[in-house]
């Protein structure tokens, strides 16, 4: 016969193996998370059975340090392709990120998030931010007559 089986201490050998990207968020594992960006950067725009992506799962688990991270994210391929994450994606129950951390009352996760989804909020040069309505008049062209 073989050897005998090695015995281990409590914990040991049980330390969970993530599939994706996804598992590694809900579970809070930055350190998995940013493996499973190395191993497959394409993972960003990934969503489960319920279309939630990572920054939902990161929002409803209230981590801003994983949030962060997935805002920050940008890869682009060989052929020019760019991989970022939807940080204004709606998941199947017609929630966006934004909306979860509201509900949440996580204002640290709104504000980051904000910065992405609405960045005229945060640049104090934009006319969204001044006293006066926007200048910008977008025309539509007149139909023809038939």
């Amino acid at each position: 016969m073989g050897e005998p089986a090695k015995k281990l201490k409590h914990g040991e050998g049980l330390k969970r193996i993530y599939r994706d990207l996804i598992e590694a968020t809900k579970a809070n594992d930055i350190k998995e998370v940013n493996k499973a960006l190395l191993d497959d950067p394409t993972q960003i725009r990934m969503v489960d059975a319920r279309m939630m992506n990572a920054l939902h799962w990161a929002v409803f688990r209230n981590n801003v340090i994983i949030a962060k991270e997935l805002l920050e994210f940008r890869y682009v391929d060989k052929n020019s392709q760019t991989y970022v994450l939807d940080a204004d994606a709606i998941d199947g129950f017609g929630r966006k990120p934004i909306e979860i951390a509201v509900k949440k009352g996580n204002e640290d996760m709104i504000q980051l998030i904000s910065k992405v989804v609405f960045p005229q909020m945060f640049d104090p040069n934009s006319e969204w931010n001044s006293d006066d309505p926007p200048k910008k008049i977008i025309e539509f062209p007149k139909p023809e007559p038939e």
